[in-house]
């Protein structure tokens, strides 16, 4: 998990087709849930719903560090309005694409559950052996709270400066929201009933962090507007230093 980061930023800065890196990106965070089970089932909780609340934390934190901070830290400011395939929105397009695209492929694939279906169903030597393998995948809330969330978040975050990117932000928990619907209906096993604590945790703690992540950005963006570097720093380069833009907004005369 500490190498991850790591790894990304080196892609990025060695030149490697960004479309790639996307993938790689989209394809890490459908596998970090089943690391961020494995870590939960090693903690204590008190049931199964505060069990729920922090594989959500750890899911959502992950994904957001992978698809938004990395992204938006490694690329200096200049490269937000460049026209190439360079741009720092570009390259939030391409994140877009290669997550709705893989995530809904293999959600709709549903390798697992084809599998145990179709090959180990009809091998298994007892009517409940067989049974249990027809159950088809299993479903954690956790997982589809923190989709969502990372969609959210990542059409909030850079619509001060691309408002359109509210609408690949709505076009993809729209079809989210029915490849769900289908494999709720189709492929998934019911879930166990765990209470309201994930959907309270959500609605009172997530989605106020990221209204407010939302102004804070909001602030960032419109006072100073650092993406166009009319206003340099003479000590520093403000084009390529980040933290610069944390700084509050100052008249220049």
């Amino acid at each position: 998990l500490v190498c991850l980061p790591i790894l990304i930023i080196w892609i990025i800065q060695d030149g490697v087709n960004f479309s790639y890196v996307a993938l790689y990106i989209s394809l890490s965070n459908k596998s970090f849930p089943t690391i961020a089970k494995f870590i939960c089932k090693k903690e204590k909780h008190k049931n199964e719903e505060d069990r729920q609340v922090s594989l959500l934390i750890k899911i959502s934190v992950f994904r957001i560090m992978n698809s938004i901070v990395l992204v938006d830290v490694v690329n200096p400011y200049s490269s937000m309005l460049e026209y190439d395939h360079k741009s720092e929105l570009w390259r939030l397009y391409i994140i877009f694409r290669a997550e709705i695209v893989t995530t809904t492929a293999w959600q709709f694939a549903d390798l697992s559950g084809n599998f145990q279906r179709h090959i180990l169903a009809p091998r298994m030597k007892t009517q409940e052996k067989m049974n249990l393998a027809m159950r088809g995948s299993a479903i954690f809330l956790a997982d589809r709270y923190s989709n969502m969330i990372k969609f959210f978040l990542m059409a909030i975050w850079y619509s001060p400066v691309y408002p359109v990117v509210l609408f690949l932000g709505m076009f993809a928990l729209i079809t989210n929201y029915f490849m769900d619907k289908f494999s709720i209906m189709r492929t998934w096993r019911s879930a166990p009933k765990i209470g309201r604590s994930i959907g309270r945790f959500t609605r009172r703690v997530i989605f106020p962090v990221c209204i407010l992540l939302m102004a804070f950005n909001s602030f960032r963006t419109w006072p100073r507007f650092p993406y166009d570097g009319l206003c340099e720093d003479i000590d520093s380069d403000t084009n390529t230093n980040k933290l610069s833009s944390f700084a509050l907004p100052m008249n220049v005369t």
